[in-house]
């Protein structure tokens, strides 16, 4: 039998995640956590063969839960599946330690066969995701250099969120916020919300104008 932890903070997902596993898989085991405190409990309480993990969920910090996930249980694997785009955190998920990266809008065929691999013992990536490796070898992309706060204030600033409003949000005092945008600034050499803007679209981030 084998156990999955559904850790995402909307109910709707977790119970359409839980029917495509059951549909696929002879009885499996299935947890829920929708916050990483409720993620940490239940790696603590049970052992898992894989999370199938939200980044975007409360009391989530990227940089940390994917390795101590791995570090508690080395043969549980990650399949990161998000709203996030692939080619922003995709790369980075998998530096991580996730074996695989998925966006929410995936096809079903490709969730099963990401935890097909991943049972296994096998990481799975997409076409998409395979180009983004491959790239990365050649050199790290500017919008690589990001820190995933960075990247999260950036993805705010293009949306027209005012830094106030970012304060608020992520419960952070202005002066940080203000250094967290002159960094971003600097490290991909522009100069304003536009400049910004027109960057992260290159990579294909942001919103989409009319």
């Amino acid at each position: 039998m084998h156990r999955f932890l559904l850790a995402d903070d909307h109910a709707i997902v977790r119970r359409g995640i839980r029917l495509i596993i059951e549909d696929n898989f002879t009885s499996p085991a299935l947890d829920e956590a929708e916050n990483g405190g409720q993620l940490i409990d239940q790696i603590k309480a049970h052992p898992y063969n894989v999370v199938l993990l939200d980044i975007e969920m409360p009391d989530n910090d990227l940089s940390t839960l994917i390795p101590w996930i791995k570090l508690m249980q080395p043969n549980c694997e990650v399949l990161v599946l998000t709203g996030q785009p692939e080619n922003v955190f995709g790369l980075r998920c998998m530096r991580l330690g996730a074996a695989a990266f998925l966006t929410k809008d995936a096809p079903e065929k490709d969730i099963v066969n990401a935890l097909q691999s991943l049972l296994l013992g096998k990481k799975f990536v997409t076409s998409s995701m395979a180009d983004i490796l491959t790239e990365a070898e050649s050199g790290v992309a500017p919008i690589e250099t990001l820190s995933d706060r960075e990247m999260q204030i950036a993805l705010m600033l293009e949306k027209g969120i005012g830094l106030p409003e970012i304060c608020r949000q992520l419960h952070i005092q202005y002066s940080t916020v203000n250094t967290y945008k002159r960094r971003i600034y600097e490290k991909l050499n522009v100069g304003d919300l536009l400049s910004l803007s027109k960057l992260l679209h290159a990579y294909g981030i942001g919103e989409k104008k009319n």
